[in-house]
This record gives structure tokens, sequence and C-alpha cells, in this order.
């Protein structure tokens, strides 16, 4: 899935090189994919969305550059944002993309015994789906209603 979501990534900075190109546009389709990987609460989309096109009288940046280009200047943020998302994918993977799982395996190492959470893991990496899935199932119905709703309740409270 890092790998799908990199592409991704990719073809918006190429969409930056485009002589067609609208900055809204590229700011919307971005905005979306960066909310399905990382989520809407995450900073790169609120710095995303914050950049605007600026067309005011910018004397000062004239007078230093020369000339004033605002599209050039909010594709060169937009492409910072897009190239550190794809540095996070690459530099942690999966593990970025579900801070939910983490939040999960926390809780149950939070309520489990030692043994139950190192049985756990043991099944969780059962490579076939049947048996995977067979061995959770029938580890947590041995679990006490108690233990279940301690877990729930520890991830719950643990939501920002």
């Amino acid at each position: 899935m890092v790998k799908k979501y990199i592409t991704l990534l990719k073809n918006q900075l190429e969409k930056l090189e485009r002589e067609e190109f609208d900055f809204e546009a590229w700011k919307t389709s971005t905005v979306i994919i960066l909310t399905r990987i990382f989520g809407p609460a995450d900073v790169k989309i609120k710095q995303l969305e914050s950049l605007r096109v600026e067309y005011g009288s910018s004397w000062s940046m004239r007078a230093v550059s020369g000339s004033f280009d605002p599209i050039s200047s909010s594709k060169k943020q937009g492409r910072e944002i897009v190239e550190v998302a794809i540095n996070e994918l690459e530099l942690y993977g999966e593990e970025i993309l579900s801070p939910c799982g983490q939040l999960v395996e926390d809780s149950l190492s939070e309520v489990l015994t030692v043994a139950d959470y190192k049985a756990l893991q043991g099944i969780i990496t059962e490579q076939d789906a049947i048996k995977k899935n067979e061995a959770l199932n029938k580890f947590l119905k041995k679990l006490s209603k108690d233990e279940l709703t301690m877990v729930l309740t520890h991830i719950l409270s643990e939501q920002k």
C-alpha cells in the first residue's frame, strides 16, 4: 500500500510541471490524497490548505528578486509538503499508516497478561488468513467480557 501512496504523491509532483496547471485544483486533489493516507488531522493537510496564490503587490519581493511569481512560490511550498509526505512514507512505511493499529496494540498490551499478549502476537504473525482468523476468533472468545471491555475502554479513552 505504501508504494501505491508514494506513486500517487509522485504523480501530484509531476502535475506541478504541466503546462496547463490549476493550483487550486491541484491543491484540492492533493489534500484528498493526503487525507486518505494520513487522516484529516495531519499537519501537512493543514499546511497545504493554508497555501494561497497571492497576487498582491509585494514590492519587497519584487525588489529582491526582480519579479514576483506567486504561482511558483505556491508550487514550491506545495512541492515541499508532498516531498515530506513521500519521505515519511519511505522512512516509516506501514507503521505511519496505522496509528489506529498502534492504539489497539497498546491497549491490548495494557490489559492482557504477558503470556496472553505473546500468544496474540504469535497468532497475528500467522500467514494463512483462514488459520489466522480462526485462531483470533478462538483467542478473543476465551477473553472475559471485562477484559474486552477494558481493551475497548482504553482504545476509546486514548482517541484524540
